[in-house]
């Protein structure tokens, strides 16, 4: 018997920049290597659509298009996952980011968490991000690691039972 393929979707603002985006390549990359399929938002059609849009300077009509089919084309990437992987970098979550966390803890995935970012960013003392983001990704089955490589291993884990 075959064992079953693992997706994870992998929400982030790291598509933004360019910077950013080489560091979501690696995400992408270090996902595969662990033998997990990753659905990113970020290499989808749409979003490159999107994108040349933006650049082009589209008018807004075609602008709330594309973001209509942006929206609903990630959601569709979190409703075909078997978890997340969100990245919690930043002063404060990305709100795209929150919004599919809760999203996907909505519809029953895993969420893991990870944060890179060495500023303090949450509620108080006891949280590393907003506690209603914590909240939700401890209510999943999910915790918040320092690292993406720690955070799929959870997923793995979690997802292969």
């Amino acid at each position: 018997m075959a064992e079953k393929s693992i997706s994870i979707y992998l929400a982030s603002p790291l598509g933004f920049t360019p910077y950013g985006n080489r560091y979501a390549r690696e995400v992408v990359e270090l996902t595969t290597q662990k033998g997990m399929i990753p659905l990113d938002p970020w290499s989808s059609i749409e979003g490159a659509e999107l994108g040349r849009l933006i650049d082009e300077g589209a008018g807004t009509e075609d602008l709330e298009r594309a973001n209509e089919i942006v929206g609903a084309a990630n959601l569709l990437l979190i409703d075909a996952c078997d978890g997340i992987l969100a990245c919690l970098d930043g002063t404060s979550v990305d709100d795209g980011t929150a919004a599919e966390i809760g999203y996907g803890v909505g519809i029953g995935r895993v969420v893991v968490g990870y944060r890179t970012d060495l500023r303090a960013s949450g509620d108080n003392a006891a949280t590393l991000v907003n506690l209603q983001i914590t909240h939700l990704i401890t209510r999943s089955g999910g915790a918040i690691y320092s690292s993406p490589q720690a955070g799929l291993d959870h997923l793995m884990l979690r997802l292969s039972r």
